[in-house]
């Protein structure tokens, strides 16, 4: 899946209330223009300075300390990520879509192993909703009683 909108730029707008000044008032001397138009650059160079997409701004904030009695919580990073979404939306969006990845496919392979075991020679025409129900039961039952 691919995030266009996570590189996209902040960048402010020029407020319409500040005049443009590419050409020189009658009242405004040389001298003045010149140093009014070295600001405009030297403000322009520092600006660019600034982080402008919400992963360089994520990247440029000082780090979060770890607290080990939250990470004791399964899902500690999917609830930060959720109460962080309105000042990370994007990042946000990046992390619900990759935090509800697997790790590994081991689960995976463990419920195809165990449905293999369930459903034999006899139970192979078996409707999707009895398949469905049979397999829940079945990891119910291995939580309350571990094989």
């Amino acid at each position: 899946m691919e995030w266009p909108g996570l590189a996209r730029l902040n960048t402010t707008d020029p407020t319409p209330s500040q005049p443009r000044l590419d050409k020189r008032s009658q009242g405004v001397s040389v001298a003045q223009w010149k140093a009014i138009q070295m600001n405009k650059v030297k403000e322009a160079e520092g600006s660019s300075a600034i982080p402008t997409s919400e992963l360089e701004r994520w990247l440029a904030t000082p780090r979060i300390q770890f607290d080990v009695s939250i990470a004791k919580s399964a899902d500690f990073l999917r609830k930060w990520w959720k109460e962080h979404k309105d000042e990370w939306p994007l990042l946000a969006a990046v992390a619900r879509d990759l935090l509800s990845v697997s790790g590994s496919e081991v689960d995976v392979e463990r419920l195809f192993s165990g449905c293999r075991d369930e459903f034999g020679i006899r139970r192979h025409a078996s409707k999707a909703a009895t398949v469905r129900v049979l397999t829940l039961l079945r990891s119910a039952y291995c939580r309350i009683m571990p094989l």
